[in-house]
């Protein structure tokens, strides 16, 4: 397929294995080219799946329902807070407060990191394993999304870039269980958005045609991470993934997240169900999701819109990772501390 290469380069590592009575051993490791961007962004060891990991011994399954029990108390997520606790849009937004579809709340995120950030609550039920998220469950949560994001650009034609996530469970950087997605609506494009963007207009630019599409058609050819199709979206491994066990599904019709009907909607999340329920059978519990959304202004030729899940670390109790969706997908670190209050700590010390 023009301009498409699966580049990747091989090197072996020798080394005496004390696992194996030092007796040479002998490691692969392959560095993989990501085919749009041209950028050396992975290195794959299977072997690293072996190593001692000291610090991660596997809770048992009663601490963690011990854990998520616990964290019922007081939820602002459960339904029967969320009118009395969580915070509520300007009237300009929503006359209501809040917007809801089915058993999906969107609301203002109390501590933003964006001009336009919410939440929305996915379901009523305050915790629920992969294998149980229904198709109907998360397709209310996307259509409150979408409608959060379409009216946030009624009011403000510079809120183009939309970004819908999902950080699930704490080693995904959730700092609450309850199920939940955050939405942002920006005026500018992430770093990594941007970047997509500018290298899919530079090949329909050089090729007269659109990568995602081309990139659809010959992995479908090749069969080797090509996993099947739902409506108009098609779901692939990534040649050069940016986490553990990374699917990527591409929009073909959608350059958007507005450009998406209601019946895409449900193949979308009939989708996400079946990947979820892989994930829960081979024993991941937790996972990072995120969209990359073209301009939601103009339907663009050159790009579609795609989205992208990895699994991430099972869960421990009393550990919150604080790396999401924004360091993992979109090369930006949402910071808690200010750099001159940090100074100012440190300082003291310097000073005594």
């Amino acid at each position: 397929m023009k301009g498409i290469d699966f580049k990747k380069k091989i090197c072996k590592v020798k080394l005496l294995n004390p696992n194996l009575n030092f007796a040479q051993d002998t490691q692969l490791i392959e560095f993989r080219r990501e085919p749009l961007t041209g950028k050396w962004i992975c290195r794959l060891n299977l072997k690293r799946s072996l190593r001692v990991k000291q610090t991660s011994k596997e809770a048992s399954k009663e601490k963690f329902f011990e854990v998520i029990e616990k964290s019922k108390d007081g939820c602002f997520f459960c339904h029967e807070n969320i009118e009395k606790f969580t915070p509520m849009f300007l009237s300009n937004i929503t006359s209501k407060g809040r917007f809801k579809v089915g058993d999906a709340w969107v609301f203002p995120n109390l501590y933003p990191f964006s001009e336009n950030h919410a939440v929305c609550v996915i379901s009523k039920e305050h915790f629920l394993d992969l294998n149980q998220f229904k198709p109907k469950i998360l397709q209310d949560a996307f259509k409150a999304s979408i409608e959060y994001i379409s009216t946030v650009y009624r009011c403000n034609k510079k809120s183009v870039y939309p970004i819908l996530n999902w950080n699930h469970l704490p080693p995904s950087a959730a700092s609450i269980i309850h199920p939940h997605f955050q939405i942002l609506v920006e005026s500018k494009p992430t770093i990594q958005v941007k970047e997509l963007l500018s290298k899919s207009r530079n090949y329909w630019k050089k090729y007269g045609e659109n990568f995602w599409i081309n990139l659809t058609k010959l992995e479908k050819n090749l069969g080797e991470r090509f996993i099947g199709e739902t409506g108009n979206i098609v779901w692939l491994t990534s040649f050069a993934p940016q986490g553990n066990n990374e699917v990527l599904a591409i929009f073909t019709s959608a350059s958007n997240i507005l450009e998406v009907d209601e019946k895409e909607l449900a193949y979308f999340s009939e989708g996400i169900c079946k990947i979820l329920t892989c994930y829960h059978e081979i024993g991941i519990e937790s996972f990072n999701m995120t969209t990359f959304s073209g301009p939601i202004n103009q339907k663009l030729e050159y790009y579609r819109l795609n989205v992208k899940i990895i699994s991430r670390p099972n869960f421990k109790p009393y550990y919150t990772c604080d790396c999401g969706f924004m360091e993992r997908f979109h090369g930006e670190v949402v910071i808690e501390t200010k750099p001159e209050d940090v100074a100012k700590k440190i300082k003291e010390k310097f000073l005594t």
